[in-house]
């Protein structure tokens, strides 16, 4: 995750494979950074726990990680919400459907800094 990128996290309960994490705004659009192009410019990461010999389907408490990288962001919405699909393909993400979402919460004035480490 490139310093400076704006990010977002969660934790979700399942099966880490074939998911996807989509944040919205209010206006029931996508949030992310555009390049010149136009293109919506986001970044996630689903980690789940290593379940030693039990299945990975049983994830208790794995985190998801989204991002925006400083040089695509632009002005942040008030409000956000994630929510979470099951995919079939997670190359064209064909079958997908929601499995779980949030409520909208209130993004600050100033943000917060973070420290990811090793």
């Amino acid at each position: 995750i490139p310093a400076g990128s704006i990010v977002f996290t969660g934790e979700y309960k399942g099966n880490p494979a074939y998911n996807v994490v989509l944040l919205y705004d209010e206006n029931a659009q996508i949030i992310g950074g555009s390049d010149t192009e136009g293109n919506l410019n986001a970044e996630q990461i689903i980690l789940a726990p290593n379940p030693g010999n039990g299945l990975l389907g049983e994830t208790e408490s794995g985190k998801w990680i989204y991002w925006i990288d400083r040089q695509y962001a632009a002005k942040l919405p008030n409000k956000v919400r994630a929510e979470l699909y099951r995919v079939d393909n997670a190359l064209t993400n064909e079958g997908q459907r929601l499995v779980s979402d949030t409520l909208f919460v209130e993004i600050p004035e100033k943000l917060p800094e973070i420290s990811l480490t090793k």
